[in-house]
């Protein structure tokens, strides 16, 4: 518990987007599927949105996309990584930007991008956040590098203090090394 307030005093972008319990405040959060406690920055305060339901969105499938908007989900999770075959990412990112281009609801819009050491990693931060998305999902967390770099990326392009960055950590050292994590802060996150 400690940890994971720790790692968002290091950073109010950084927040986590975990498969397994964790605990906030003192108070156990059920983390089920894509939901959990994400904290949204109001002014100088910060206040809980708790997420009851996310819908993960393939970005490489037309038809998944036009019908996102129909859902009544609290995050809509548009994804680049699985979701799209290694031809078809290029055209699944631009069918996503066009798709963030339209009006939206009342949902959180993320994009779950590739990671940074591809070279789609790279356009997919580009173009979501250049499409104003609300967070940026981290796949594949297993050290706090990953998110360190995505978070200096980001800087690097002005990207609003509002653009979240969420971690998905999927593997057993991410969650060795997310409770290590908070050791290696760098006050600059």
């Amino acid at each position: 518990r400690q940890r994971v307030e720790l790692l968002h005093r290091m950073s109010p972008r950084l927040h986590g987007f975990f498969r397994f319990p964790i605990y906030q405040g003192g108070r156990r959060v059920k983390t089920i599927a894509a939901s959990g406690g994400i904290w949204q920055e109001a002014g100088m305060t910060q206040t809980p949105r708790f997420l009851r339901s996310a819908l993960f969105v393939p970005a490489a499938n037309g038809r998944a996309l036009a019908r996102s908007a129909d859902f009544d989900a609290d995050a809509l999770i548009f994804d680049l990584e699985d979701s799209a075959a290694p031809e078809e990412k290029a055209e699944a990112r631009e069918r996503l930007r066009d798709h963030l281009a339209t009006p939206r609801g009342s949902a959180m819009r993320v994009v779950r991008i590739n990671p940074l050491a591809t070279p789609e990693g790279t356009e997919d931060l580009l173009m979501a956040r250049g499409a104003h998305a609300d967070a940026i999902l981290v796949p594949k967390v297993d050290r706090a590098a990953d998110l360190l770099e995505v978070s200096a990326a980001l800087e690097q392009t002005d990207a609003p203090p509002a653009l979240q960055v969420w971690a998905m950590v999927e593997t057993p050292l991410g969650i060795l090394c997310l409770l290590y994590t908070s050791d290696a802060a760098d006050d600059s996150l």
